[in-house]
């Protein structure tokens, strides 16, 4: 081959190289200058995910603006070994002690992963020590912590929130989505083997993205809320119960003041069975005994089956296909001749048993339902139970046992509900629980009106209120012992025998309803005794712890006199009210 041959075949070899070694440049030119931003971003997407950490959950306030539940500052720990110039077990001994673990589970919890939690919410004293340990590898991160300022105060209607500050009970998980922010996310890097670690510098600093939740106001009052459940401890204590509950709701617009239950919990340190902590004044049914007769009266009135002049032949006991009905303190031939009002100040089965079965099944349901029962009161708290009220067809018996409050099955919150007609013209209010919900920067965003339906003509309704105040103020009335000197009340007692697994266990579910005044209702208070062992029937166990928080109530929140004169006649001194304190829901 000539020289010139070869010459030319290096010139284009040359060329070729050449051409491709610019293709190459441009195109790395390219990728750096025009699209080396874009890229890189999309590298570090590929190598950069978040981890949910507990986000500042919104406040739950009371009434007055009083936090039920609030955030604190806490600290999550975290360990990095590939990062560690001390060994392990050097380490595990330095923590164990802050962290009221054990030198083995310290130990073992700095094994193995690239990045992981150690512990979460631990305090700023905590945070401090590990600090002064100076150990790399070892990492705090600032988190937010729930708390409860008032300890168990409220405890099973507020509930409480999981380590991620999610609701999981009660108020914080009924209300949850309003309470919640989207969960604050902490960046970590993924590495070659798609392990975490956190890294720091080069561009890719450890990163917190800040976000609130909103804040819900409640219709409670604190004040009154530490009255209801020091008297209803006092009183479950006194009474060897096994539980109570107990709840002052303002019938104007009805907001709840106080819901109560014993024993209950420290939502700060929950520990134990779902039974303690949950809201069984929502979740439970139980038979309402002789508190079901004031609706039996009004459907019977609603239905024109009864007036309230005429007088009904009360025998002391009556067979009802193979069931008897009596009347406690009676003789089975023993007749009575009683108006509803006396039936109702008696509490008399037999004679609501008759008046029942005057109604047809039919209407006797249908008016049933109209109080509530048998659905949720929708009063927006999860796990509320609908009780339950026997479909149609019913025997005689069946109505007739309905009729006095057995074979029937009501939650506490749907009783009181249905019993807010009684002292609102026969006008249901549904009980809330919620005023409105603020935003961080506190505007309302939304509120919660109250919601109402005609459940009972006025006329009935006043009928029945009538015959409540009988049942305080009449010599044989089975609530006399809840008056207080100077004020008025109307009530209804209720003693059932409870059911446990279908049968009746011997024990006794206990309650009481009270009316305040007892001509033109403000407040309703209801309490629910659940298995007294020292006292039974309701008029010596439920009457008079309505009676104490009703002593309180006047007392703290200056509620006035209707009757001066009896007021002075019996204590002597009308100036006792005025010591107390200005109140904030008259």
């Amino acid at each position: 081959m000539s020289t010139v041959a070869v010459n030319r075949r290096i010139s284009v070899v040359h060329s070729v190289m050449l051409v491709t070694v610019l293709a190459l440049s441009g195109r790395l030119i390219y990728l750096q200058v025009w699209k080396g931003a874009d890229l890189k971003g999309k590298a570090q997407a590929q190598q950069l995910h978040t981890i949910p950490l507990a986000a500042k959950r919104g406040l739950i306030l009371d009434r007055n603006g009083q936090p039920l539940a609030m955030n604190l500052p806490s600290f999550s720990l975290y360990a990095q070994p590939r990062e560690f110039k001390l060994t392990a077990a050097e380490i595990a001994a330095g923590l164990a002690p802050i962290l009221g673990k054990t030198l083995d589970e310290v130990h073992k919890d700095l094994q193995g992963q690239p990045f992981r939690f150690l512990s979460r919410r631990l305090d700023e004293g905590q945070a401090q020590r590990i600090r002064s340990l100076k150990l790399t590898g070892i990492g705090l991160i600032r988190e937010s912590r729930r708390v409860y300022p008032n300890g168990s105060l409220a405890a099973n209607l507020l509930g409480f929130v999981g380590i991620d500050n999610q609701g999981l009970a009660g108020m914080e998980i009924s209300f949850d989505k309003m309470l919640r922010a989207d969960s604050e996310t902490l960046t970590v890097f993924t590495d070659a083997l798609g392990q975490e670690v956190l890294r720091q510098g080069d561009g890719l600093p450890l990163a917190v993205e800040k976000v609130e939740g909103n804040h819900v106001v409640t219709t409670l009052d604190t004040t009154l809320q530490h009255i209801v459940e020091r008297r209803l401890k006092t009183s479950i204590d006194t009474l060897h119960a096994e539980r109570g509950g107990a709840v002052v709701m303002d019938l104007e617009n009805g907001d709840v003041l106080a819901m109560a239950m014993a024993p209950s919990f420290d939502p700060n340190h929950f520990a134990g069975s779902w039974e303690t902590i949950k809201n069984w004044m929502i979740t439970d049914m139980y038979e309402p005994g002789s508190t079901m007769k004031m609706f039996t009266m009004a459907a019977a009135l609603d239905s024109g089956v009864l007036s309230t002049n005429e007088t009904v032949a009360c025998p002391g006991q009556i067979s009802v296909e193979k069931w008897k009905v009596h009347d406690h303190g009676t003789n089975p031939g023993e007749v009575r001749h009683l108006r509803p009002i006396d039936i109702l100040e008696v509490s008399s089965n037999v004679g609501c048993s008759l008046i029942g079965r005057r109604m047809t099944p039919e209407v006797h349901r249908k008016l049933l339902n109209r109080f509530g029962f048998g659905h949720v009161t929708g009063s927006r708290l999860s796990g509320e139970a609908p009780g339950m009220l026997e479909k149609l067809p019913w025997s005689p018996a069946r109505q007739s046992t309905i009729s006095f409050g057995q074979g029937v099955a009501v939650t506490p919150l749907q009783l009181l509900t249905g019993l807010t007609a009684f002292g609102r013209n026969g006008v249901i209010i549904q009980p809330r629980f919620i005023q409105r919900v603020d935003n961080p920067m506190g505007e309302t965003i939304k509120v919660f009106p109250p919601k109402e339906r005609q459940a009972v003509k006025p006329e009935n309704a006043k009928a029945i209120l009538d015959m409540m105040v009988q049942v305080v103020e009449g010599k044989e009335g089975t609530g006399r012992g809840v008056k207080v000197p100077g004020y008025t009340m109307a009530g209804k007692t209720g003693t059932a025998d409870k059911v446990v697994n279908g049968r009746y266990n011997g024990d006794v579910i206990a309650s009481f309803v009270g009316l305040m005044p007892a001509r033109k209702p403000r407040y309703q208070i209801f309490v629910v005794i659940d298995a007294p062992k020292t006292l039974h029937f309701a008029s010596e166990t439920a009457v008079p712890l309505v009676k104490d928080i009703v002593s309180d109530m006047i007392k703290a929140y200056r509620i006035p006199p209707e009757r001066p004169q009896e007021l002075l006649a019996a204590k002597g001194d009308a100036s006792e009210t005025g010591k107390a304190k200005k109140g904030t829901i008259l």
